[in-house]
């Protein structure tokens, strides 16, 4: 019995050292809510009262000692389960909601703190079942232990079982580690009060309550309760450290000893100035394979996965496209981590939104795009700068709560990243902008992200980061290069067009001024010669009619030149003043009457038909001329004697077309597109018309494009004749 009385005792002390240690380090060490760290630490401090006065009572030797001591440890039962109700509820945000119930807890609380040291709540000790000084109930004990002990707990395991079914993630791993942290620290810990009542149920539990201690460190540690990992690796590190300096301590005294017989002799001192020496610069390596070795054997999988991730992030520095890289981000951490989902998300510079570039395990859902639009999620990642876990974002929302629309701000952000199925967001941020970002959907072991993956994955982050901006100005240092190039090309191809062009048009020009320069040239020698001094004047007349018709078309081919010169170069513009109203079947009546007397020669039929009403139009009446004269003369030209020709004038309600038709040749259907540019002809033209310069309806068209709502097409059918049309707008 001594033996198992003195297994209690120091499974007592045990508890208080551990829980002492776990409320120092959540108060002190950890971050979050300061609020729900006091509350915490208090109810450990009476946790550690309880157990520390337990191993003390057990170990006294006298009726008074054990009475007081089992008095002391009531201090801290009576508490316990005040403060884990109060715990749980703001862990749990219904705080505010039990209010009353706190109170009622704290009272009853306080009043049997009053009564603690006297017989109405601890009546006496006694030998019970071998235990020299068991403790018996005194009559306010059975209202503590059934209504406050009992009842406070059953309310808080009622509670977190209902917030069990309503969370997910890590919320949910933290209330499920919490609600088994208690309830075996309940029933364990309540085989001490058996023996109360003389029920013979030994208290062999109660070393087992320090299982109920390890759970919630357990959860501290791995599911982010409080962000107290990196005090506990550390500690562990310095743990084993310590360990190794004690043990050679030993060591080398034992060495000494046997060697020399005393660590204090001579020969013994100046071998231990060396010793000493080595260890100092052997220590820091020593430190270093501990660490090691803790992370490879006690962090396994953390271990594996910053491998696996740091190798990552040296294969990034090698790539520098974008797809590449959101690729091998994309499949390693999905595989590493054992996730779901995985979206990598870039900002597109033209429109501002964040395309998803790589997706591995993702899904379209209904309501979640493809494409994330600039939006209150993305501008708080972008001034957030670091992980957005969605777990965490209602307790920040509880940290915030008392700020204006704080928790607003974060329950909305909660609420988006599950319409868009993210537990995870990792920003990828240069220089202030956010370029882009990592999404990751839910473990498929359904455990929560831990604070190494989060730890790692934000590393990953800023590498990603990096090599993102890196690809991005690659890529477009690429595709300016690449647009620089098209245009030079393009550049290239214009100039050929236009060299090409310059080659056409001296060949036509030349070719053009070249024979009606001949034949004047021809008759004017003739003429000073003195050949046509004995010919008669109707055959001198024939010849001064040649000379003045070559020297009108020089006057065309030079017009033509000019005015296409003039509108290729983009200088053309119809002014206002240019544009006049005037009756426009007169005018183009006068124009017809002016070509009569070359039809006559080609015995064609140049007939013009107009309605009786008087038309006006709003154009130019100088460039009019220019457009009507170009398109009766190549009617002229292209038609074969004893041809129709019908110029009509048709009005519409807001233009006036006039209609240029004839019985020509026609034009090929394959060379109708592209008539209206320069040097452009038909390929049948030659035969009717070896002179035609190709310009006249570069020319027409170009003009009526300057006037308002100016236009001109033609229909064609080889053989059988064309019609030319030309629209002005109608002056009402």
């Amino acid at each position: 019995m001594d033996s198992i009385i003195r297994l209690l005792s120091i499974s007592g002390f045990a508890i208080s050292i551990i829980t002492c240690f776990v409320g120092f380090v959540a108060l002190f060490k950890s971050k979050g809510d300061p609020r729900l760290k006091f509350i915490f630490f208090f109810m450990c401090l009476s946790i550690a009262t309880w157990s520390f006065f337990y191993g003390l009572w057990l170990l006294a030797d006298n009726h008074d000692e054990a009475l007081f001591l089992v008095r002391s440890l009531g201090l801290g039962s009576i508490l316990i389960p005040i403060f884990h109700l109060h715990w749980i509820f703001s862990f749990l945000g219904i705080e505010k909601k039990y209010k009353w119930l706190l109170w009622y807890g704290y009272i009853s609380s306080v009043i049997f703190l009053l009564f603690a040291y006297s017989s109405l709540f601890v009546r006496d000790v006694e030998l019970t079942y071998g235990f020299p000084f068991w403790p018996k109930p005194g009559p306010l004990y059975h209202i503590y232990l059934f209504i406050n002990f009992i009842g406070l707990h059953i309310i808080g395991f009622y509670q977190l079982l209902v917030h069990l079914r309503r969370n997910q993630g890590i919320k949910h791993q933290q209330i499920k580690h919490v609600f088994i942290g208690l309830l075996l620290g309940v029933i364990f810990g309540s085989t001490n009060f058996p023996f109360w009542y003389d029920i013979n149920i030994p208290p062999y539990g109660n070393p087992i309550v320090i299982i109920y201690i390890s759970m919630y460190a357990y959860t501290m540690i791995r599911y982010r309760l409080f962000d107290i990992h990196l005090v506990v690796r550390r500690g562990t590190i310095r743990i084993i450290l310590a360990a190794f300096i004690y043990g050679m301590f030993h060591l080398v005294t034992w060495a000494m000893v046997r060697a020399f017989g005393s660590v204090w002799v001579k020969p013994a001192l100046i071998t231990g100035i060396f010793i000493a020496i080595a260890f100092v610069l052997v220590l820091p390596l020593v430190e270093k394979g501990i660490i090691k070795l803790t992370n490879r054997y006690l962090y396994a999988s953390i271990y594996n996965s910053q491998k696996t991730l740091r190798s990552l992030t040296r294969k990034l520095t090698r790539i520098v496209d974008v797809l590449k890289i959101s690729s091998l981000i994309t499949e390693t951490v999905h595989e590493v981590l054992d996730i779901e989902s995985v979206r990598i998300f870039a900002q597109n510079s033209t429109n501002h939104c964040y395309h998803l570039v790589h997706s591995v395990g993702f899904e379209s859902k209904k309501n979640v795009s493809c494409d994330l639009e600039e939006c209150f999620f993305t501008r708080w990642v972008r001034h957030f700068k670091k992980a957005v876990v969605k777990d965490e974002l209602q307790f920040m929302a509880m940290e915030h709560r008392h700020r204006d629309k704080g928790a607003e701000k974060f329950i909305k952000i909660q609420k988006y990243m599950e319409k868009i199925g993210g537990e995870v967001c990792i920003p990828f941020v240069v220089k202030r902008e956010l370029i882009g970002f990592l999404l990751l959907g839910a473990k498929i072991s359904r455990d929560a992200y831990t604070k190494e993956d989060i730890e790692l994955l934000e590393t990953l982050g800023n590498q990603t980061a990096i090599a993102l901006e890196n690809a991005l100005l690659y890529e477009n240092m690429e595709q300016s290069v690449e647009d620089q190039t098209k245009e030079i090309k393009a550049k290239n191809v214009y100039l050929e067009k236009l060299l090409a062009m310059r080659g056409q048009f001296l060949d036509i020009a030349s070719h053009q001024l070249r024979t009606p320069i001949s034949v004047i040239k021809g008759y004017v020698s003739m003429l000073r010669e003195g050949d046509y001094d004995s010919q008669t004047p109707a055959e001198k007349d024939e010849v001064y009619r040649s000379i003045a018709e070559k020297t009108e078309k020089l006057s065309h081919i030079v017009r033509d030149i000019l005015y296409a010169s003039e509108l290729d170069t983009g200088e053309f513009t119809l002014k206002e003043q240019d544009i006049a109203r005037f009756p426009i079947i007169p005018y183009v009546s006068k124009i017809v009457s002016m070509h009569q007397d070359e039809a006559r020669v080609k015995n064609i039929s140049l007939t013009f038909s107009a309605p009786g009403d008087a038309l006006l139009v709003r154009a130019s009446e100088r460039y009019m001329e220019v457009v009507f004269d170009n398109l009766i003369t190549n009617a002229l030209h292209y038609t074969p004697r004893d041809g129709k020709i019908v110029v009509r004038v048709k009005p519409f309600q807001d233009v006036v077309r006039v209609e240029v038709e004839d019985t020509g040749v026609g034009i090929p259907k394959e060379d109708q597109p592209g008539l209206f540019e320069k040097f452009k002809r038909g390929a049948n033209a030659n035969s009717m018309y070896t002179d035609g310069s190709g310009l006249g309806l570069f020319i027409t068209k170009e003009l009526m494009d300057g006037h308002p709502n100016g236009k001109v097409g033609f229909t064609s059918e080889l053989n059988k004749g064309t019609t030319f049309w030309v629209e002005m707008e109608r002056a009402l």
